[in-house]
């Protein structure tokens, strides 16, 4: 696979191996608003050692090569009050692929699920809520479903990802929104943590070579040429003509 692109990724490193040249993968990144959807990010207040945080649950999809990899993004900010108004700065970011890492990494940089009693989402507020099972939900469901595996039939291309954010009003009022990323730079997502490089290198030449195959072997016939590739000619399901004199087929 020979790609072309302006930028690099942690699976170039199959490139090493040999380029084929007949198989070309153009990677140009590209972010589309996006109508999908997964589930309403969470923001939870709390305390530690004096200090105030809030921690924000963004849930995420990677599709790659028909298969969907649901990832959690947590960000932490340091709540500091000012001019009577709260001040949030990011001190951690970090995302991840399954339940476990996500409750080590609460209970060790921020603090368990069932410390966190008060939270909000986008459609609601809370105190003392099951946090963790609302969060355990997201890894759990179906995500198979046609409404993400077309992406891949519309754009034909071997990876996304559908990624949230949240915006807010001057009133204060949060929204939660959905982007489309076509071929973003994976790396930048700690993917090798799923799909090792020559893995994720195989698979997409692997994808791209079956795309390739489905376009090329897609040949338009007349109608006229496909009946007498089968047999048939211009009266085969008609009454033959009395004149001695037939029109030619």
């Amino acid at each position: 696979m020979k790609i072309v692109s302006k930028f690099s990724d942690y699976y170039d490193i199959g490139l090493a191996y040999g380029i084929d040249e007949k198989l070309r993968f153009v990677r140009k990144s590209q972010s589309i608003k996006s109508t999908l959807y997964t589930q309403t990010p969470i923001l939870g207040n709390y305390t530690k050692q004096s200090q105030r945080y809030r921690i924000t649950y963004l849930f995420n999809l990677i599709g790659f090569c028909d298969t969907m990899y649901p990832f959690v993004r947590t960000t932490i900010e340091k709540i500091t009050r000012r001019d009577k108004k709260d001040l949030f700065q990011v001190v951690d970011s970090t995302i991840h692929y399954d339940m476990e890492s996500l409750e080590t990494f609460c209970q060790t940089k921020a603090i368990p699920f069932k410390d966190i009693k008060q939270f909000e989402t986008i459609s609601f507020y809370s105190w003392n809520p099951d946090l963790y099972k609302l969060v355990k939900k997201f890894y759990g469901i179906d995500y198979s479903y046609n409404c993400y595996k077309k992406v891949f039939q519309e754009y034909k291309i071997p990876y996304f990802v559908l990624e949230q954010f949240i915006t807010q009003d001057e009133k204060g009022c949060k929204k939660s929104n959905c982007q489309l990323l076509l071929l973003p730079i994976l790396k930048n997502y700690k993917f090798a943590k799923v799909v090792t490089p020559m893995q994720a290198f195989q698979e997409i030449c692997m994808y791209l070579g079956q795309l390739d195959l489905a376009e090329d072997r897609t040949v338009t016939i007349e109608d006229k040429y496909l009946a007498q590739g089968k047999g048939f000619n211009c009266y085969s399901f008609k009454k033959m003509s009395t004149k001695k004199k037939q029109k030619k087929c």
